[in-house]
């Protein structure tokens, strides 16, 4: 049952862009930008915001998203936004999230 549900959830990711790489069952990075076309804040929030309406729709489950330039803050994102939420780390701002993280 799990992988049946990763493997769904990996498709909706799959349709996001063309690279999509599975970190575990439940996680992956999606590069937005890999298809060619250039994202901004708001168009990343609203491709978050859909991806979590439309796991929930075809899962039932609920998901987190971390959105950021790099995978290490995506990471981050994502896991500041559970159990049920979306995190974008805009450019420019990823100093005053780090600075108060332990190394």
């Amino acid at each position: 049952l799990y992988r049946s549900v990763s493997e769904q959830v990996m498709e909706l990711l799959g349709a996001l862009s063309p690279l999509v790489e599975p970190l575990s069952l439940d996680e992956a990075f999606v590069d937005l930008e890999a298809g060619g076309a250039a994202f901004d804040a708001e168009t990343a929030r609203a491709v978050g915001e859909r991806l979590r309406a439309d796991i929930k729709a075809r899962t039932g489950l609920t998901g987190s998203v971390g959105l950021a330039a790099s995978k290490m803050l995506a990471k981050i994102g994502s896991e500041r936004a559970k159990p049920d939420g979306l995190v974008l780390i805009e450019p420019g701002t990823e100093r005053a999230l780090l600075a108060p993280l332990s190394v």
